[in-house]
């Protein structure tokens, strides 16, 4: 996954530690997949492209709704490795 476009709310407190707004995305099809990261802050924090170990991104979108800021924009694509 490629994230085009990100401008998230920060957190000032505790280095960005995303706590008002963020996305999390987790390398699985679950709540209880690993974690690869929560994200947020402005479009210079933007990640880094998303690589899932399977065919399953769990992706959770997070906000308090006090700020708004302009969002993202993401895509995911897939590639077909075939049977081993």
């Amino acid at each position: 996954m490629d994230f085009l476009a990100f401008d998230i709310e920060g957190s000032a407190i505790g280095g960005g530690n995303c706590i008002y707004d963020f996305i999390e995305v987790r390398d699985g099809d679950s709540v209880n997949s690993t974690l690869i990261g929560r994200f947020c802050g402005p479009p210079d924090r933007i990640p880094p492209p998303i690589i899932s170990t399977h065919n399953y991104l769990w992706i959770k979108f997070q906000t308090d709704a006090s700020v708004h800021n302009q969002g993202f924009l993401a895509n995911y694509s897939s590639v077909d490795v075939g049977i081993i």
